[in-house]
């Protein structure tokens, strides 16, 4: 039986409540000063009592008793069945990790401990597995799942090669022993399955990095490495893409020899990027397999980032610009240049522009075109001339050289749509953005014809992606640019019976250009909604055309798709289609699909197997490999088919598949801040050695409240108390 009160508030609150009470005792006995010391002392003993009873009352004073039962504690097996426990112990024995993990079973149960069996991989199960499937281990989630499952539990027995890629591996040893704590962890005894080391070793231990990322934003990758026998060694982690090290840094180690490094890099590409975590060997090194690891995250782009950059305020601009912003897929950045350095020295319609009529905000030429460039994934230029928006001729050309830049190296995107302006103020071509344009523009101001023209594809662009929308029939256009020149390596898609050119595409370097030689794609939109009809084929032309100048792969005249199932892993199913440069189908086109482990350029081709596409340019393929790993797919087409190469995983889980070799260190750590054991091997191990008999927990079964105010019998005792210091001063003559 237990008491237990509710306090009323803070500290100050029941100081006060206990001084009033004590107060009103105090003076009941000055009041009674004159009488005699009995009577003084037989009142103030009733009033303290009925006072006591009030502030009792007052703090809900509750009687608890609790029905216990004592119950013997129980121990729990947790046996590992990731996908590393089926590797062979050797070529000799014919026996796996897991057989010898279910030997220590075995010899656990012909004892008289009580135990619960569990095995885990990612997930907690009931009893051993039949077969060994190939996920990841996860201590942390295992142990959680079991305290939650289990109860009285006066141990836990984890056998296991050491293997971790739950959150726990990455932590400090204070970090983890907190965890562990607040858990309430039973003692762990580990039963290591593997050798132990004795050589000096630097490996890999884990590596975490999303399977997924999108372009040009942040992929943070943590990497752990373990140090065993190297006192004072100064490891390097490097991280590695196709060959070359991109960043590299250096850990520091902690008493366990662990050592944990972040990288944050921004990948520029879409599709799947193979990286490669490599820690040069050390001088005593002798085992140097473990000192790679590679891993695949591939790269999708979630939204195009658009710098929309205009020169004056017109119909074709406002169309654009809704459409950008409407669209959930693009992020837009737009400015209107209406006031140019021309404007202000010379002025405009025959007056000199006033200062109510300039912006605010000057123009950030400067944190635009050089600092904030390169998080743009496309440029806009529409009815933009080159020379009136900098401060001298040596700004300009430096600041356009960033834009040349951004094509080339960085994968960038550049749109020119000519207008009046483009073709009235100082020439494009002046500028270094004229060497990457697809229609060069001439070095002198050319008039704009306001004329209406109808467009004709070319044989290029009759099956163009870009022009996808618009079918067999093309809109006219109402003004271009007249005197300009088609560059040698561009390609035309759009051109007037008179074969001036409209629209031409070109790559160049990493990245896209296209030019569009009219500022009236507005009017497709406005005769479409003038006829009851959706604007589908504006709003599809403009998707495409960003799609196309961003480098979405799914553009691409050769398309190269592989995928997996779960019941065949090993298995690889390509769809591939082969087109040339102008997208035309290549019918009854032989080549090969080729594959080969991606971890070096210079291995053999595992398969090779031939093909021939369709009359549509497509063919299937099925390959079938041996075992886990990365690979690279290489499709061949000859001439005029560019090759393609695609990297892909197979076999179930990337983390076994990166790390096979046998961990104690993780072992240790467990034991070690558990009070547990740690047990070399099976054959070090002995169920004598963590015995439990009678080690019992004690456990409420029932537990009974009874609060004082709900008893029977409190009113009548108040009122009795109530009644006696009543009847003691009614005969003293007191009241």
């Amino acid at each position: 039986m237990t008491f237990a009160l509710h306090p009323l508030g803070s500290p100050l609150w029941e100081g006060l409540i206990a001084a009033l009470c004590l107060g009103l005792w105090i003076y009941g006995l000055y009041v009674s000063r004159y009488h005699s010391l009995k009577v003084r002392w037989a009142t103030g003993l009733l009033r303290l009592m009925i006072l006591s009873v009030g502030w009792l009352i007052l703090h809900e004073a509750t009687f608890i008793s609790k029905t216990m039962s004592v119950e013997p504690m129980k121990s729990a097996i947790l046996v590992d069945r990731s996908g590393s426990m089926s590797t062979y112990l050797s070529s000799e024995s014919g026996l796996t990790r897991l057989d010898r993990a279910t030997e220590v079973v075995e010899n656990i149960r012909q004892s008289e401990l009580k135990t619960s069996l569990y095995s885990f991989d990612e997930q907690l199960v009931q009893g051993l597995p039949t077969e060994v499937p190939s996920a990841g281990t996860q201590f942390q989630d295992a142990l959680s799942q079991l305290l939650a499952s289990e109860s009285n539990l006066a141990q836990i027995v984890l056998i296991s090669d050491g293997h971790d890629f739950s959150p726990l591996t990455g932590m400090t040893s204070e970090e983890q022993e907190n965890w562990l704590s607040m858990q309430g962890m039973p003692p762990i005894h580990s039963v290591y399955i593997g050798t132990m080391e004795d050589e000096p070793d630097l490996l890999i231990h884990s590596i975490e990095a999303p399977s997924f990322s999108y372009i040009r934003a942040p992929l943070k990758i943590d990497v752990t490495i373990l140090a065993r026998n190297l006192s004072n060694s100064d490891p390097q982690v490097q991280l590695l893409e196709d060959e070359k090290v991109i960043q590299f840094q250096t850990p520091v180690l902690d008493e366990h020899g662990f050592g944990r490094v972040n990288f944050e890099i921004y990948p520029d590409r879409v599709g799947e990027h193979l990286y490669q975590i490599h820690v040069p060997a050390h001088a005593r090194e002798s085992n140097t397999l473990n000192n790679s690891q590679f891993f695949m995250v591939e790269t999708g782009r979630d939204k195009i980032s658009v710098l929309h950059i205009a020169g004056s305020v017109t119909p074709d601009l406002q169309g654009l610009r809704a459409l950008f912003e409407n669209d959930p897929f693009i992020e837009l950045t737009a400015f209107y240049i209406l006031r140019t350095r021309e404007h202000l020295q010379i002025g405009t319609d025959g007056r000199l522009i006033p200062p109510d009529e300039m912006a605010l905000v000057q123009f950030p030429v400067e944190e635009i075109f050089d600092r904030q460039l390169y998080s743009f994934d496309v440029v806009v230029f529409q009815d933009f001339d080159a020379g009136n928006y900098f401060q001298n001729s040596y700004q300009a050309r430096k600041l356009m050289q960033k834009i040349v830049l951004f094509v080339k190296e960085n994968r960038g995107g550049l749109i020119v749509i000519a207008g009046p302006k483009t073709a009235s103020g100082p020439s494009l071509a002046l500028s270094p953005v004229g060497d990457i344009l697809p229609i060069i523009p001439k070095k002198h101001r050319t008039p704009y014809i306001m004329e209406t023209r109808q467009m004709k594809a070319t044989e290029t662009g009759k099956h163009h992606p870009v022009l996808i929308g618009f079918g067999s029939s093309l809109p006219e256009i109402f003004g271009l640019m007249d005197t300009h020149s088609l560059h040698a390596e561009a390609d035309l898609l759009l051109q007037t019976p008179k074969k001036e050119p409209l629209l031409a595409t070109r790559h160049v370097g990493k990245g896209r250009t296209i030019f569009l030689n009219s500022s009236s794609s507005w009017v497709w939109r406005r005769e479409a909604m003038s006829e009851g009809k959706t604007s589908t084929e504006y709003d599809l032309f403009w998707r495409q055309v960003l799609k196309w100048v961003s480098g979405d792969p799914s553009l691409n005249p050769t398309q190269l798709k592989a995928s997996t199932s779960q019941e065949q892993p090993l298995q690889v199913h390509t769809d591939l289609q082969l087109r040339n440069g102008n997208y035309v189908p290549l019918k009854n086109k032989k080549g090969t699909l080729t594959i080969r482990s991606a971890q070096s350029r210079e291995s053999e081709a595992l398969q090779t197997v031939p093909f021939t596409t369709s009359t549509n340019g497509m063919a299937s393929l099925s390959l079938n490999l041996k075992q886990p790993g990365y690979y690279q797919m290489e499709l061949q087409a000859g001439k005029g088919v560019p090759k393609t190469v695609r990297n892909l995983f197979l076999g179930g889980s990337v983390a076994e598949h990166q790390k096979n070799e046998p961990q104690p260190e993780t072992l240790k750590i467990l034991s070690s801040l558990t009070g547990g054991r740690f047990f070399d091997s099976p054959e070090s191990f002995s169920v004598d050695d963590i015995q439990t008999k009678d080690k019992t927990i004690e456990k409420v079964i029932e537990t009974k409240r009874v609060k004082l105010r709900d008893s029977l019998f409190l009113l009548p005792f108040i009122l009795i108390l109530a009644a006696l210091e009543w009847m003691i001063r009614r005969s003293h003559h007191m009241a």
